[in-house]
């Protein structure tokens, strides 16, 4: 048994245990030329692989097509950034120097001609009218105010409108129209923390209309109306405020984010925004292509619908852009169609708010006709400017009202509550600075022909047939209307 016993190993100490390394040193890597007595390289073999590599790759080329030369016509995507408001213009200094009507004035009126005792609690300015809140030293005189403001109003040579009152008991409110408006700029609604508040909104899309009563901005979410009607009479302001919500609406979302529908019978607003990138569609002034347009958004909405079917959601998330729909002008529209717009008109309002898709009808002419019972349901957000006559503003808003409105501006948006605003004031300058910045060039629409100049067109096709026909023609009066043709632009040689 002992002869097999094992041997045992020599025991290590520590230090012997930390000194042995774990792995083997590498053998150093002596670079060629510092070696002593370096190998020669085998040139040959190495010009013989290199000639291999050079054949296979020239072998290899001869099997490819020959490259078409069309550089400039390769689909590229372009990357837009949002303008924000640091496009446009500073607006000018406030230089109205105005005050509005003395509360000293309203309340000697009230207590001394009107005989009804009452305290003024507060006053508010606004850019359009002044809000005198005022508490009656006796709840029972309540009844005598109506007749008191008709007097005031016949006093003050002024529309004055008595308001909806937030308080109860003895308290109501006049609005007193300054003779001297201030002017609302867009700019300085597009910079306010109201419109910060709303574009910071997941899946939104902002827009301005102008201030309210309170002098505060009116900011909305046009993705939360989702559906807008808007009307009032020439000069009421109503294409003031649209371009408000579209300037401002383009001017924060990208074309990624935002793609715009424009129709426009009257050939006048939107022609503005003609090339666009935002512009699903060019800018529609024809009638049937109008109707034609609206039945291409239902088809939109239609694949939106079957996509978020298959997707198994109930909205669209923020990879879907917003389509914004703008009818400017819904009265020659619903003339010529009728009820075939009204179909189109209901069907996306019912359905495509989900798939991110929102309309804006717009008209100067609130009647029956236009403005259906049908359309009316399905648009639920107004904006009412002035109207004709009561009948008008009952089917604007609902009510009576908006024919005491003052014009240029003044108007009621109705979303839940019903707000008197002042719409923004804009320019075409707003228009061109967004072209600008989305790097769109003007386009001039080439002007009419003369009489003379279509004729002289028509004479130089005649003479091209005489030519091909082997006829003679007068050579003289070709070489005459080529030449004056040319030297207007209307002919390239």
């Amino acid at each position: 048994m002992g002869l097999f016993k094992k041997k045992k190993k020599p025991q290590q100490t520590l230090q012997q245990i930390l000194d042995t390394p774990l792995y083997p040193t590498p053998e150093p890597i002596i670079p060629y030329e510092f070696q002593a007595n370096p190998e020669p390289y085998n040139t040959a073999a190495v010009t013989e692989l290199a000639n291999n590599i050079k054949a296979a790759v020239a072998e290899y080329q001869a099997t490819l097509p020959e490259p078409e030369d069309k550089l400039d016509d390769e689909p590229y995507e372009k990357v837009y950034f949002p303008a924000t408001y640091q496009i446009f213009d500073e607006p000018p200094e406030q230089t109205d120097k105005e005050k509005p009507p003395n509360k000293d004035r309203v309340h000697n009126f009230l207590n001394r001609t009107a005989q009804i005792p009452c305290q003024i609690a507060k006053v508010i300015h606004a850019a359009n009218i002044s809000t005198y809140h005022i508490r009656l030293n006796n709840p029972m005189d309540l009844k005598n105010v109506k007749q008191a403001v008709d007097a005031m109003a016949a006093d003050f040579e002024a529309d004055i409108i008595r308001k909806q009152s937030r308080g109860y008991g003895a308290h109501f409110a006049i609005a007193v129209p300054r003779q001297k408006r201030q002017t609302v700029y867009l700019k300085d609604l597009l910079r306010s923390s109201e419109f910060c508040d709303v574009y910071i909104k997941p899946n939104s899309l902002p827009a301005v209309i102008g201030t309210d009563d309170e002098n505060n901005p009116v900011c909305i979410d046009i993705a939360k109306l989702p559906h807008l009607l808007c009307c009032g009479t020439t000069g009421s302001g109503k294409s003031v405020a649209i371009n408000s919500i579209l300037i401002s609406a383009l001017s924060e979302r990208t074309p990624k984010q935002l793609q715009l529908v424009l129709i426009d019978p009257k050939e006048v607003e939107s022609i503005a925004y003609a090339g666009l990138p935002h512009l699903l569609f060019p800018v529609v002034t024809d009638m049937n292509k109008a109707k034609e347009t609206l039945k291409k958004c239902v088809k939109i909405m239609e694949q939106r619908q079957k996509k978020a079917t298959e997707l198994g959601v109930r909205e669209l998330g923020e990879e879907t852009p917003h389509i914004l729909i703008v009818i400017d002008e819904m009265a020659d529209l619903m003339m010529t169609h009728g009820r075939q717009v009204e179909e189109l008109i209901v069907r996306i309002c019912q359905k495509a708010r989900a798939f991110k898709m929102h309309i804006i009808c717009a008209t100067q002419s609130p009647v029956a006709k236009v403005v259906t019972n049908l359309i009316r349901a399905n648009l639920p957000a107004r904006l009412a400017f002035k109207t004709s006559s009561d009948v008008e503003s009952r089917i604007a808003k609902g009510t009576n009202g908006c024919r005491e409105l003052l014009g240029k501006g003044d108007g009621l948006f109705i979303h839940g509550d019903e707000i008197r605003i002042q719409a923004a004031w804009n320019t075409t300058a707003e228009i061109e600075a967004l072209k600008r910045h989305y790097g769109i060039v003007e386009i001039k629409e080439p002007r009419k022909l003369t009489c003379k100049e279509e004729y002289m067109l028509a004479k130089l096709e005649f003479y091209e047939q005489q030519k091909a026909d082997g006829y003679n023609y007068d050579t003289e009066k070709e070489k005459e209307y080529r030449q004056i043709l040319s030297e207007r632009g209307l002919l390239q040689e």
